[in-house]
């Protein structure tokens, strides 16, 4: 884990990605007018490098990390390609606590701005948008294992890492099949 990520990105907080991002979006949105209209905002943090900017990089602690997933039985009985990943360099620094510790602080100091975003841009639909005619999806595309399971990346598909979280938000009941309207 790089030495810097317990210090600020060199950008500041309202000049990185997720309010670019987020203000982008909402200005197409609203060029739509009344229109019909897709819009797909990609914010990619957390992401390497795990550098957040300031306050964010600060706002957490060990006090905040739950503690990792795993048993010792799982690493001594591991699958030899399991094992492999599990005692390659990445796989070696995640279980060490401080590089864990430091590396999630960063990863939560890089949600904070995203979350903040995404809390606008909900307050920004129900100001100005077509609420009843408006649907809201949140993904992952993965998480990263962060010393659990012995491992530290996206390795395999394993339920930690593949099953990221999902959440909707729609105002108007919904009904199966076409609706409009």
């Amino acid at each position: 884990m790089p030495g810097n990520v317990d210090n600020p990105a060199n950008i500041r907080e309202e000049d990185s990605e997720p309010p670019c991002l987020t203000s982008r979006g909402i200005e197409f949105i609203e060029r739509q007018g009344d229109a019909p209209w897709c819009c797909r905002l990609s914010h990619i943090k957390p992401h390497w490098p795990s550098v957040a900017p300031a306050p964010c990089h600060a706002m957490y602690g060990p006090e905040d990390m739950l503690p990792p997933v795993r048993s010792q039985d799982a690493f001594i009985n591991a699958p030899p390609v399991m094992k492999a990943m599990m005692t390659s360099q990445v796989g070696r620094a995640f279980p060490e606590e401080a590089t864990r510790g430091t590396g999630l602080r960063g990863c939560m100091g890089l949600i904070k701005p995203c979350d903040d975003q995404m809390g606008g841009l909900f307050d920004h639909r129900k100001r100005s948008w077509r609420n009843d005619a408006t649907l809201i999806a949140v993904t992952s595309d993965h998480r990263h294992f962060m010393g659990d399971l012995w491992l530290g990346e996206k390795t395999f598909f394993q339920n930690a890492a593949s099953r990221g979280p999902g959440a909707a938000d729609h105002l108007r009941p919904l009904r199966r099949g076409r609706c409009h309207p």
